[in-house]
C-alpha cells in the first residue's frame, strides 16, 4: 500500500510540474500556442524594364533576352567569372586551340534538354549554325555583335565540336558565353518557333509567353546542376521605374530591375551593384546616308565639352552612379584607361569649336531609348537642354528599345546625329566586344566609325593572346577614340534592384540574371 501511495504521489507531482512548465503548459511562448510556420512562396514574380522582342538567345543579342530571360532557359557553353575575368566551363567542359583558326570544344556529358533529349555535338553544331545564319547588319544579331569572328562549326564526335574562326582570334574562349545551345529538333521547327517557344537545358523550362503580359517559367526537375529552389517564375515588365518600384512595395512582385535612386525610398530591400554598362552617346562620325555636323572632329569635341556630366550624375542618379573618366568601359574591364579623364564642362569652348567647324546654329538630332535604361527619358531631355545652350537646334526623341535597335544600323544606314546607348562589355575585355563595335573589318561597325588606323588597332588586339600586351593595345585604342571624340561617355549608373524582404538574391555586375541563385527564406 505504501508503494502504491508513493507511485500515486509521484504521478500527481509530475502532473503538477507539467502544468507549471513553460514548455509543456499553456503559458505564453509555449509550443502549443505558437503560430505555425508560414510556408515559403513557390512563385517568384520578376519585373523587367521592357518586353523582349523575341526569346531566341541564339540570335538575339538584346540584354532583355540574353541577360535576363535566356540564362534561365537556354544555357551557354561557358560563363565568365567576374572575379577573375576568365571563362568557366558550363555546357562545355574544356576547349583547346587546334590551329590558328580552329578551337576544339569538349561538351559536358549527360545534360538533358527540357524535352528529355540528351545534349550531343549535333545539337551544339545546329545551334552555332542557327546563330550564324541570323547574322546580318542589325544591331541585335548575336553573330554580328558578339561572335564576329566565328564562321563555321564541325562535329568531331558525339561530345566534341570544332568551331572555326576567320583568322586568329585569341579572345575566342571569352566568346563561349555567347554560344547558347538548343536541341536540333527545336531549331528544325523554324525561326518563329525559336523566337516564341525557347527550349534549352537551363534550370527553368519555358511554359508560355502571353504577349504584352508576361512570360511563365517552371522548374526543370532534371536540371544537370540540381533543381532550383523556387518552383515557378513569372516575368513581367513595366516601363516606369515608379510603377516597378510600387509593385515591390505592395508585394505584387518580389524582384524588380532598374529602380531609380528616387524610387528606392520605401523599398522593402535594395541590392545595388556597380554597373558594367556605361551610358554614352554614339556620334554619327560618317554621316551615313545623310550629312552630319559630327563628321567634323571639332563638332564632336564640342558635344563633349557641352555635357555637364556632374549634373547628370547628381541630378538624375543621386548616389547610385559614378563618372566614366573618359572611358567607355568600367575599371573592372581589361582595357580601362586610368590616364584619361572626362572632357570638362565648358560651354564657351563648345560654342567656339562649333563656330570653327561651321556648325553653330545647325540642326542636331538625338535619339534615346524610352524606359529601357535608368532615367533615359530624363537624361535625353537634360542633354537636349545642354546642347541647345551651346547654340544647336536640337530635335530629341525617345523611342521603345525595339525601334532604337532597328535604327542603330552600322555604316550605310540612315541614323541620327546622336544615339544614346550603353556599350558595356560582359566579356570583361575591351578587345572582345566593345573594340570591334568601332571596326568594320571584324565587327559590325555599330558605332559608325570609318578609320583605317582604328581598324588596324582593333584587329591587332583581337589577335593578341598575351594579356598584358592586349591590355596595352586596348589602352592605345581607348586613348585614340578619346582624342578623336568618336564617342561621348556620360555616366556609369549602378544597377539597382528592389527585393522582397524574404528573398535572397545577389545581382551580378554584368547583368546576367540567374534565378537559380534566388531563394526565399523565413522572415526573422
Amino acid at each position: 500500500m505504501i508503494g502504491h501511495r508513493l507511485m500515486a504521489s509521484g504521478v500527481l507531482l509530475a502532473l503538477i510540474l507539467a502544468a507549471c512548465s513553460p514548455d509543456l503548459g499553456t503559458s505564453r511562448g509555449s509550443a502549443s500556442t505558437a503560430a505555425p510556420t508560414k510556408p515559403l512562396p513557390s512563385k517568384l514574380t520578376v519585373v523587367l524594364t521592357d518586353e523582349p522582342t523575341d526569346l531566341d538567345s541564339l540570335r538575339q543579342s538584346s540584354s532583355l533576352t540574353r541577360n535576363q530571360v535566356a540564362p534561365n532557359v537556354i544555357e551557354p557553353l561557358a560563363i565568365i567569372d567576374p572575379a577573375t575575368r576568365k571563362p568557366q566551363p558550363h555546357l562545355a567542359q574544356s576547349w583547346t586551340q587546334v590551329d590558328s583558326t580552329t578551337w576544339r570544344v569538349a561538351l559536358r556529358a549527360g545534360v538533358k534538354f527540357h524535352g528529355g533529349e540528351t545534349m550531343t555535338a549535333d545539337d551544339v553544331a545546329a545551334s552555332v549554325r542557327h546563330t550564324l545564319a541570323g547574322g546580318d547588319k542589325a544591331a541585335s544579331s548575336v553573330a554580328t555583335i558578339l561572335l564576329p569572328t566565328v564562321v563555321d562549326v564541325r562535329k568531331v564526335d558525339s561530345l566534341t565540336v570544332d568551331i572555326i574562326t576567320k583568322g586568329l582570334d585569341a579572345l575566342f574562349p571569352l566568346r563561349l558565353q555567347f554560344m547558347t545551345v538548343s536541341p536540333a529538333s527545336a531549331i528544325a521547327k523554324g525561326v518563329q518557333s525559336m523566337a516564341t517557344s525557347p527550349v534549352g537545358t537551363g534550370p527553368y523550362r519555358f511554359v508560355n509567353w502571353t504577349k504584352g503580359v508576361n512570360i511563365a517559367l517552371t522548374r526543370f526537375e532534371e536540371y544537370w546542376g540540381g533543381p532550383a529552389s523556387i518552383k515557378d517564375i513569372e516575368m513581367t515588365w513595366r516601363k516606369e521605374s515608379a510603377v516597378r518600384a510600387g509593385m515591390a512595395k505592395t508585394g505584387e512582385a518580389q524582384l524588380v530591375d532598374q529602380v531609380t535612386a528616387e524610387d528606392t525610398k520605401g523599398a522593402p530591400k535594395i541590392e545595388a551593384v556597380s554597373g558594367i554598362d556605361i551610358y554614352a552617346l554614339l556620334l554619327n562620325t560618317t554621316g551615313q546616308t545623310q550629312g552630319s555636323i559630327l563628321q567634323d572632329r571639332r563638332a564632336r569635341q564640342a558635344i563633349n565639352y557641352a555635357i555637364d556630366r556632374v549634373a547628370i550624375r547628381d541630378k538624375l542618379y543621386g548616389g547610385f552612379a559614378s563618372l566614366p573618366k573618359g572611358n567607355i568601359v568600367p575599371p573592372i574591364v581589361l582595357g580601362y584607361n586610368s590616364s584619361l579623364d572626362d572632357y570638362p564642362y565648358d560651354p564657351a569652348r563648345a560654342r567656339a569649336l562649333l563656330k570653327e567647324a561651321g556648325a553653330d546654329g545647325k540642326n542636331l538630332s538625338v535619339l534615346c531609348t524610352a524606359g529601357r535604361r535608368l532615367n533615359d527619358v530624363e537624361l535625353c531631355q537634360l542633354l537636349a537642354s545642354q546642347f541647345t545652350a551651346v547654340g544647336l537646334k536640337v530635335d530629341a526623341k525617345a523611342v521603345p528599345q525595339a525601334q532604337w535597335l532597328e535604327i542603330n544600323r552600322p555604316i550605310g544606314g540612315n541614323r541620327p546625329d546622336i544615339m544614346l546607348g550603353a556599350p558595356g562589355n560582359s566579356a570583361y575585355d575591351f578587345a572582345s566586344v566593345t573594340g570591334p563595335l568601332f571596326s568594320n573589318k571584324i565587327g559590325p561597325g555599330t558605332f559608325g566609325v570609318q578609320d583605317d588606323k582604328l581598324d588596324q588597332l582593333v584587329v591587332a588586339a583581337q589577335q593578341q593572346a598575351d594579356v598584358s600586351k592586349r591590355e596595352a593595345q586596348s589602352l592605345e585604342i581607348t586613348k585614340y577614340v578619346y582624342d578623336m571624340a568618336y564617342i561621348a561617355p556620360l555616366v556609369v549608373p549602378q544597377s539597382i534592384w528592389s527585393l522582397a524582404t524574404n528573398l535572397e538574391y545577389k545581382p551580378r555586375i554584368d547583368g546576367y540574371m540567374f534565378l537559380k541563385d534566388a531563394r526565399f527564406v523565413a522572415r526573422p
